[in-house]
């Protein structure tokens, strides 16, 4: 003989679905209430951490833009040293002019009009003075003179040569300055 069971009771059946969408339902509840909390959680240290990268973006330009600053400042500081230097330069050349101003004047009132100066250089006691005429009587009459001028010592003719294709006479000669009369220079 087969037994045969017939559910008297479907109630439970669906009662048992009913919780279990419940249960369901709850849990999906739970994991979007969950997700939205952990969400809204983060967002502060989401804008925390675009405000730090605002901050640190803000102080890199600063800091570039220091950086620049500095290096136009020593650019500057430079320009300002050499444009000094070229001053004290200038200053040393003048004073060295003015110290050489007695014997200069006298090297041009010993020049004849025949002979030109090209170059005249000034060191410590000696004057160096380079240039050119057209014949060597000129040449000889300023060495004359200049030999007549007291404060001046004569030194020497270091270099004359006849230039051919020019035909002028290159010269240079070397003075020096009496020491009795440096002062007065």
């Amino acid at each position: 003989m087969t037994l045969y069971f017939t559910n008297f009771l479907p109630w439970r059946r669906r009662a048992y679905r009913i919780r279990l969408r419940r249960v369901g339902i709850l849990l999906c509840g739970l994991l979007l209430l969950a997700s939205a909390i952990g969400i809204f959680r983060a967002l502060p240290f989401a804008s925390h951490r675009i405000e730090h990268h605002l901050l640190l973006e803000h102080s890199q330009r600063q800091t570039h833009a220091l950086k620049e600053q500095v290096q136009q400042r020593q650019a500057r500081q430079r320009d300002y040293e050499l444009q000094r230097a070229d001053a004290e330069k200038l200053r040393q050349q003048m004073a060295d002019t003015l110290r050489w101003r007695r014997a200069i004047t006298l090297v041009a009132q010993a020049l004849p009009e025949q002979v030109w100066l090209t170059r005249m250089t000034m060191r410590e006691q000696h004057l160096h003075i380079e240039g050119h005429t057209h014949s060597a009587a000129y040449l000889t009459e300023l060495e004359q003179r200049l030999r007549r001028s007291p404060p001046l010592r004569f030194i020497r003719l270091k270099r004359v040569e006849l230039l051919a294709e020019e035909r002028v006479w290159r010269f240079q000669i070397a003075l020096e300055a009496d020491r009795d009369d440096e002062e007065s220079l």
